[in-house]
This record gives structure tokens, sequence and C-alpha cells, in this order.
């Protein structure tokens, strides 16, 4: 894999518990990827270039699985890219 990591969001969603009961915290991140010259978005369990998942979404790697070949990767995080 080929891919370089340079960040992610974090959002943050609160959903009502039924029948009165405590306020559910959702959490969705997103991954902000490079191929290249190619900018990649894809969240938790997304599914991108039909071949890769990604598993794990942390502030300083992410983890993806090539669906194909049944490894994973973790990536560092990239401080010195330049968009």
């Amino acid at each position: 894999m080929t891919f370089k990591y340079y960040g992610f969001k974090e959002s943050v969603a609160y959903r009502s518990g039924q029948k009165g009961g405590r306020e559910a915290e959702i959490r969705q991140r997103t991954a902000f990827l490079l191929d290249g010259d190619s900018i990649l978005i894809a969240g938790e369990n997304d599914v991108f270039l039909k071949r890769y998942r990604v598993v794990r979404i942390e502030r300083d790697q992410i983890t993806i699985e090539d669906t194909q070949f049944k490894s994973t990767q973790t990536i560092k995080v990239q401080d010195n890219i330049a968009l």
C-alpha cells in the first residue's frame, strides 16, 4: 500500500435513548489519505478503491485491510505533506 495518511476529523452525534433512557454518544471518524495525486476520504469500515477497508482510524495512525490479499497495514500519520 502506498497511501499517505495526513489526518482525520471526528464528528460526535447524540441519539436519545428509548423510553426516556440516556443519550447515546456516536463518534464517527473520517480519514484523509493521499494516493499519488488523489485525495481519498474514508470512514471506519468504509471500502475504497473497491479493495481497501478502513479498519481503525487513530490520531497518529490508520489501519487498512487489503480485502483482496487478506492483509492489513498500519500507516503512521505524515506531518509534512504538501497538497
